[in-house]
């Protein structure tokens, strides 16, 4: 019956045989009853109340403006490739429903922040308490600083993502931009940028993404109690031999003043310590704490040695 396209007509002749039957018992009357029906939640699920393609013939204009010369132009193409592309228009922007818009004279207003929770609260609720809400004074009005337009924007493991590995250190950077400048000088950042290494770290990898915290919270994964663990992710081995030096035991004993891995190698602007230049610098690193004894290696026949640039000459490490 299916394979032949006559569903209806014989649902058709059923109903008429049961009318000539007469009434149904009540059992089978409460059975008929039960059939399914087409419900409002059933309609609305169906479609948006408002095609796109009707908001696309107007905003698909990349002149549209509003009545106060702001661009307010959505454009097919780059919709349909971006991470919403699937997302109504009226889902946002929920007051199309119930105003008559007609462009600039009866706008309908910027989206509420809210209606990013609906879909979005893995993602927002952590950064309700991140140290960029607080810069921000609480609740931002919109993800686009970060994110780009929501109507462009592709997923976030699209390389051509705002937030991609390679990406982010533009965005974060025009903010960040001393920090950037170190990182873009490290070892990190050529194992990325020249080596094309994706396993590389850039900033989301050591500070996390939506949920980041100030280097001297506790909780922060760049503060002194969390950084170990956080370098330890990608370097296992090191963490795993450092953990039980006396640098290692100081900091499992919850101790502040013991150096964790920024302390020795830096934050952003890390090197390779097997370079001779690296070598060079470490008994001056290492000095920092301990004053006198950097003052008799200096002394000492290896410290001669360092201070004149031999590559075979034996350093602290």
């Amino acid at each position: 019956m299916f394979r032949n396209g006559r569903l209806l007509p014989s649902l058709a002749l059923s109903m008429s045989l049961f009318a000539l039957a007469g009434p149904l018992p009540a059992g089978a009357q409460e059975a008929a009853v039960a059939l399914p029906t087409t419900t409002a939640t059933d309609a609305a699920a169906a479609g948006p109340a408002i095609p796109n393609e009707k908001c696309f013939g107007c905003h698909d204009d990349a002149e549209f403006e509003d009545s106060n010369g702001g661009s307010v132009a959505v454009l097919a193409a780059p919709f349909g490739a971006s991470a919403h592309k699937r997302v109504a228009c009226v889902e946002c922007h929920t007051a199309a429903v119930g105003v008559k818009h007609k462009g600039k004279r009866q706008p309908l207003g910027p989206v509420s922040f809210d209606i990013c929770m609906g879909c979005h609260e893995d993602e927002i609720a952590p950064f309700l308490g991140s140290v960029h809400a607080r810069v921000e004074g609480g609740k931002p009005a919109t993800c686009e600083g970060c994110h780009g337009s929501v109507h462009t924007t592709p997923r976030s493991r699209d390389a051509n993502a705002p937030m991609s590995a390679v990406n982010q250190l533009k965005n974060c950077g025009q903010c960040h931009q001393d920090m950037m400048e170190g990182y873009l000088g490290s070892v990190h950042a050529r194992a990325l940028l020249v080596s094309g290494l994706n396993s590389a770290p850039a900033c989301s990898d050591c500070h996390g993404s939506h949920d980041i915290l100030r280097h001297t919270d506790k909780l922060g994964r760049s503060s002194h109690q969390k950084s170990p663990e956080t370098c330890g992710a990608c370097h296992e081995g090191i963490l795993k031999a450092w953990v039980n030096s006396t640098h290692g035991q100081l900091w499992k004993e919850g101790k502040d003043n013991g150096p964790v891995c920024a302390s020795c190698h830096n934050a952003h602007s890390i090197q390779d310590p097997t370079t001779v230049v690296s070598r060079e610098g470490m008994p001056h690193e290492c000095g920092n704490c301990h004053e006198e004894l950097v003052k008799s290696f200096h002394d000492s026949f290896h410290g001669k040695a360092t201070d004149v640039g031999r590559k075979q000459a034996a350093t602290c490490s």
